[in-house]
């Protein structure tokens, strides 16, 4: 039998905490704020190294949420100057770079692989897609014959895993590997 140790990753001095990814090193991203657990969307960001807590916060947003964090620290995430929108970033070091499928009424960027390929979803018209950033070029991923599909992590192998719906009640798990999705559903 595995055993495990729990601990608590509370932002000082705040009541809601949500740790979205961590890393090979052990780095944590997350999110908090008023609006944090329980409606999808913190406030503020923020990195945990060891017990060091640093704020995330896109320049000029209203609301920050990282998703992603890979080997070499960089981070992925969504960020909205209002509630009603999002766009995807990269925070490598203190320099953010927006990220934004062409089209896309909306973009979130949810992983990062060690090479620094990115996954994650856009939207337009109502109509969700997944999507990789590789070497500066999107492909669109969409499960077949879903209405809705979601990349939210990425190895160092370039397997991807995610989510779908076929009628927008339904919710499946996927792997994307070598051009082929297969379901994951327990």
């Amino acid at each position: 039998a595995m055993s495990f140790t729990f601990g608590m990753v509370d932002f000082p001095g705040q009541m809601d905490s949500a740790v979205s990814a961590i890393n090979d090193k052990g780095a944590i991203v997350g999110g908090y704020g008023t609006n944090g657990v329980g409606d999808g969307v913190s406030n503020h960001g923020f990195l945990l190294k060891g017990t060091k807590f640093t704020e995330i916060d896109y320049p000029g947003a209203a609301w920050t949420e990282p998703n992603g964090i890979n080997y070499s620290g960089v981070i992925v995430g969504q960020y909205g100057a209002s509630f009603s929108e999002t766009h995807g970033f990269k925070l490598v070091g203190t320099t953010y770079t927006p990220i934004d499928y062409p089209g896309a009424d909306d973009t979130s960027a949810n992983g990062i692989n060690k090479s620094g390929d990115i996954v994650g979803a856009w939207s337009s018209g109502g109509v969700s897609h997944g999507f990789l950033l590789s070497k500066g070029v999107f492909t669109s991923l969409d499960y077949p014959g879903a209405a809705y599909t979601a990349a939210i992590r990425i190895n160092k192998a370039g397997v991807i895993v995610g989510l779908y719906s076929i009628t927008g009640s339904d919710t499946h798990g996927f792997l994307y590997s070598g051009g082929t999705f297969t379901t994951i559903d327990y």
